[in-house]
């Protein structure tokens, strides 16, 4: 089963590239880059339950069969698999460029004001 979900991921990127790239032409450079953070992270988020999950697994359960002590390897591998939502929420924050700039804002010392597709955002003074 996940692997008929990774095809349709795959499947689905290349579409989206493939026709974005036909219709770059009638379309704005703000849309173009949009579309590119979108896919990168969506592809991104494809990966991160490979690295986070499946890999940890692997770890684990490989030694295991082996009949090798798996202490330790076990600790690590299981404390990873709960991260990937939180993994893939911050890899969104930070790929899309919008919500990094906020980020970023929001952090910096300077309290400051910008609007953002007709949306005015505020930044927070930092106390650090």
């Amino acid at each position: 089963m996940i692997t008929v979900n990774y095809i349709i991921i795959v499947v689905c990127t290349y579409k989206i590239w493939h026709h974005m790239k036909s219709v770059s032409s009638l379309v704005g450079e703000r849309t173009r880059e949009v579309q590119t953070q979108l896919t990168h992270t969506l592809l991104y988020q494809t990966i991160s339950p490979i690295i986070s999950i499946f890999i940890p697994f692997l770890i684990l359960v490989i030694p295991t069969i082996a009949q090798l002590d798996v202490s330790i390897l076990a600790i690590v591998s299981v404390t990873l698999m709960p991260w990937v939502p939180a993994i893939n929420s911050l890899m969104t924050m930070w790929i899309i460029k919008p919500y990094r700039t906020a980020i970023k804002r929001i952090f910096s010392k300077a309290s400051t004001t910008y609007t953002t597709g007709g949306v005015t955002i505020k930044g927070v003074t930092s106390k650090a």
